[in-house]
């Protein structure tokens, strides 16, 4: 028997991501036209059930209006299976390290560098063990230019000490924030038996690649955890 077709939707802080087949698109929740072409795109696929998880709360009602009379599951933590050791957790935290724990076979380390970015921690047993939440790349160059808007935007430069501006911006953020993870990660190794894979995703990842370690850059880590789920418990 055929697997059904199952459309993966993440109702994200500030974006609703759909997955379908390969297929990728995002749509900005905070838009009303943005709401209404995914009601088009819904109503133009050919799918068996929708599968979402959500981090938006806010908006959940509005986008299951949306998502009328199709057969929908909504994943929640217990439908995943990790031990969760912290406490108030958001779903696509779990995900991204339930996905990444199943690749590796084993503890895993996951760096989201979304709106927030968040570094999390999955051991070798299958325990959730948390880890770290701040403010994302993105957040961070709009609060300095909310703030110091006479600033230039940030730029890279070859000298170890920035020279301009632009240069000082660069190392203030995308520099400091590829950093601090990178610091935080060797603190987090610490905790584990061995040296942990780690997994890279989130709409920032690639603006920071070249800033970070040779690690794995999964953009579709959280899609590959949801599928996982569905699979587990509904297909």
């Amino acid at each position: 028997m055929s697997q059904a077709k199952v459309l993966l939707v993440d109702i994200g802080n500030r974006q609703l991501k759909t997955k379908l087949d390969s297929d990728c698109l995002s749509f900005d929740w905070h838009d009303d036209q943005s709401l209404n072409s995914f009601d088009r795109y819904l109503k133009n696929q050919s799918f068996e059930l929708l599968v979402y998880c959500c981090s938006a709360p806010q908006i959940e009602d509005r986008v299951l209006e949306i998502v009328g009379g199709y057969p929908a599951q909504k994943i929640s933590t217990q439908h995943i299976p990790l031990v969760v050791d912290s406490q108030n957790t958001g779903i696509d935290r779990l995900l991204t390290a339930f996905a990444a724990y199943e690749k590796s076979s084993s503890a895993a380390i996951v760096v989201d560098v979304g709106t927030a970015f968040t570094i999390d921690v999955v051991d070798g047993n299958q325990h959730f063990r948390g880890g770290a939440i701040g403010l994302g790349l993105g957040a961070q160059l709009s609060a300095l230019t909310a703030a110091a808007p006479h600033l230039a935007d940030p730029c890279a430069d070859s000298a170890v000490i920035p020279l301009s501006t632009e240069a000082a911006v660069y190392d203030g953020t995308y520099r400091a924030l590829a950093f601090g993870i990178c610091s935080l990660v060797e603190r987090y190794q610490s905790t584990l038996e061995r040296p942990a894979p780690v997994y890279v995703c989130g709409g920032d990842a690639h603006n920071l690649q070249s800033l970070l370690p040779d690690w794995q850059f999964c953009d579709d880590l959280l899609f590959q955890g949801m599928q996982l789920v569905a699979e587990e418990n509904w297909l």
